[in-house]
């Protein structure tokens, strides 16, 4: 029987990157109130100096919870799930084309990097997954 980590926190994958930035010698800012009433922003921007690096979202992978889902509706022992599709994928390209519009919601133009990083914590998924999404040879 596998053992699950607790369900963390897409705040916690935030920090995560945020600390690792920093350790860099980076400074990371949230944007302010308005500038996220204004549409969907990414995450913060990342300073280098006092001059605006890139913008960054941060994308939080967490594990697949629909088998846990299943065997909590049967008694123990009896067998629960059934064949689907790998959803593995379809999340992976979820969040690049949500981080996507983020980042052209302060940076359309291309005039300084947009970065995407990833934290993940399915088991289930690494690097070999976001590089079937990325070149679509699965």
């Amino acid at each position: 029987m596998r053992t699950r980590k607790p369900t963390v926190s897409p705040v916690n994958g935030e920090t995560l990157v945020s600390d690792y930035l920093s350790s860099l010698g980076l400074t990371v800012e949230r944007f302010d109130k308005a500038s996220m009433r204004e549409g969907r922003t990414p995450d913060s921007r990342v300073m280098d100096g006092g001059s605006l690096a890139f913008s960054c979202e941060i994308k939080t992978m967490q594990q697949d919870e629909w088998l846990d889902r299943q065997l909590a509706k049967v008694p123990p022992g009896t067998l629960a799930g059934g064949l689907r599709p790998d959803p593995t994928y379809n999340r992976i390209s979820t969040h690049i084309h949500g981080a996507a519009t983020q980042l052209d919601a302060v940076n359309a133009a291309g005039e300084y990097p947009n970065v995407l990083a990833f934290v993940n914590y399915d088991f289930e998924a690494d690097s070999s997954d976001l590089g079937a999404v990325l070149t679509g040879n699965g």
